[in-house]
């Protein structure tokens, strides 16, 4: 507060004052009296003043003492609520290490017992004509072994005990090669756009793994637009410096491939994104193969098994995003 004005009136009426007990004839008992009184007068408004600018003080303390109180608050529920986060995520994946070390011993016991029906059907089948009644009824039988099969690959990759041969492969190729495959399988009511980066995107990977990822991911990117839209996929590098924590993912420092796949589709509600990348989680019909609920938890257990992290964004209304970081292989880190 500034000192003009404050009790600017108060001075003024003792200055007026002084000024009338100041005339010549009065009495001096009387002027006397008076003058005591201004001055206690005087010295009550310099305290009053004096008071009036500590508490300006003070107020701008309390301010600045409620806004640092605010501050810690924020801070504390931040602090906590990444605390819970991580807690939920390692809580998450200790089930899923245990349900992993589960199904892995559970496929292969499966996987031994289809080869053998898969086995002995071959050969009571080469012995049979197909006019014969018990050939169609084999030919069921060895379809619903290699429907058995095709998900028992699935819950092997799941568990990660697939065996993978990895190699330096661009990327690029890859993708080259699966938009070829979906241009021609895709509903004609889907546009593509494919756009890759212009540095070297060379990951050391299973071609077969990576095939399967980015098909799987096209394929549930296309199944998103039923009325149709546009199906972009993309590349690009891009650098981590320090770890970070993203959709979940806690993604180590370094230099990645981020291949994302994005669909102007309905979008995922929160809930349902929140649980997308859980096993046996599925919004589709179940069967014997679609709809297992093994799509996006197989495709994340086969891209963090090339050392990579994949993350989903969506919005209901604006479509979804899923991206794939892959590290950059060594000794390929400088661009094209």
């Amino acid at each position: 507060m500034s000192e003009q004005g404050l009790f600017e009136r108060e001075k003024n009426l003792i200055a007026s004052a002084r000024s009338l007990l100041s005339t010549p004839g009065e009495n001096e008992n009387w002027i006397g009296h008076y003058t005591k009184l201004l001055n206690e007068f005087e010295r009550l408004i310099i305290q009053s003043d004096r008071l009036l600018r500590i508490g300006d003080i003070m107020q701008i303390r309390l301010n600045n003492l409620r806004e640092e109180l605010r501050d810690e608050i924020e801070n504390h529920k931040k602090t906590q609520a990444q605390k819970e986060e991580y807690q939920a995520q390692l809580f998450q994946a200790q089930k899923n290490e245990a349900l992993v070390t589960l199904v892995g011993g559970i496929a292969h016991d499966i996987n031994n017992m289809l080869q053998t029906i898969l086995g002995f059907c071959e050969l009571l089948i080469s012995v049979k004509t197909q006019d014969n009644p018990d050939y169609k009824r084999l030919e069921t039988i060895i379809q619903a072994g290699k429907n058995g099969a095709e998900l028992v690959r699935k819950l092997m990759a799941f568990s990660q005990q697939s065996v993978i041969s990895p190699v330096n492969l661009d990327i690029h190729d890859q993708i080259t090669g699966i938009a070829s495959l979906l241009s021609r399988s895709a509903p004609s009511n889907i546009l593509m756009e494919i756009t890759l980066c212009k540095e070297s995107a060379i990951i050391y990977a299973d071609p077969v793994q990576i095939d399967d990822i980015i098909m799987n991911v096209s394929m549930n990117a296309v199944e998103a637009m039923p009325d149709g839209g546009t199906l972009r996929i993309a590349t690009r590098i891009v650098s981590i410096d320090s770890e970070c924590c993203k959709n979940g993912a806690v993604i180590k420092p370094g230099r990645y491939v981020m291949l994302s796949v994005t669909d102007t589709g309905k979008g995922i509600d929160e809930r349902t994104l929140s649980r997308i990348f859980e096993p046996f989680f599925s919004t589709k019909q179940r069967g014997a193969i679609k709809g297992t609920g093994l799509g996006l938890s197989v495709v994340k257990g086969s891209v963090e098994s090339q050392g990579g992290y994949m993350t989903c964004e969506s919005e209901i209304g604006k479509g979804s995003e899923f991206k794939l970081y892959f590290p950059v292989a060594a000794g390929n880190l400088a661009s094209k």
